[in-house]
């Protein structure tokens, strides 16, 4: 007969939808697992590295060591208490310049939406200014107060009837 086709399943997880986020370790524990299935790697007996990339963000820092001080021996030697590998390491520090690199990108577009509300803000002053300026204006030369936003439509339409019964006025003076 034929082949049975194998349904796909996704192992994938859902983000959690009451915190803010997960921690490191199960962001890295599955790509770790891949790159062990895939390659064959060896550690080397190099003790110390140097880190000539970008740091992590300043909030990073507040909670975890900066590049320059993960791969330095003394750390490497505390994480393997830990069962945590260089490669660990490495993969901590890919995932936070990640999260730097995002808030980089998310900074640039958050100065421009702070400087559209203050634009809405300032904007909506001068037309709550100028409303009530109209307002002084209209108490002292006339009875009519101006009118609220939600009484234009009420307005628009009595002034259309107006004017109809304008034209209806000019058309039976022009019939007599």
């Amino acid at each position: 007969m034929g082949k049975k086709k194998k349904r796909h399943v996704s192992l994938m997880k859902d983000w959690p939808s009451d915190s803010v986020g997960v921690g490191y370790d199960s962001l890295i524990f599955p790509l770790k697992k891949i790159i062990h299935e895939g390659y064959r790697l060896e550690r080397l007996p190099t003790k110390q590295f140097t880190y000539t990339g970008f740091n992590i963000g300043k909030e990073d820092q507040i909670y975890y060591p900066t590049p320059e001080e993960r791969f330095a021996t003394r750390w490497l030697e505390n994480e393997a208490k830990f069962k945590r590998t260089l490669m660990d390491n490495v993969l901590i520090t890919v995932f936070q310049l990640g999260v730097e690199q995002g808030r980089r990108i998310d900074s640039s577009n958050r100065c421009n939406n702070i400087l559209l509300q203050d634009m809405l803000k300032s904007r909506t002053r001068t037309i709550k200014n100028l409303r009530e300026q109209l307002s002084l204006y209209d108490d002292s030369y006339n009875e009519v107060p101006v009118p609220l936003e939600n009484e234009d439509n009420r307005l628009l339409i009595e002034d259309a009837l107006l004017e109809a019964l304008d034209n209806v006025d000019a058309q039976i003076s022009k019939e007599e």
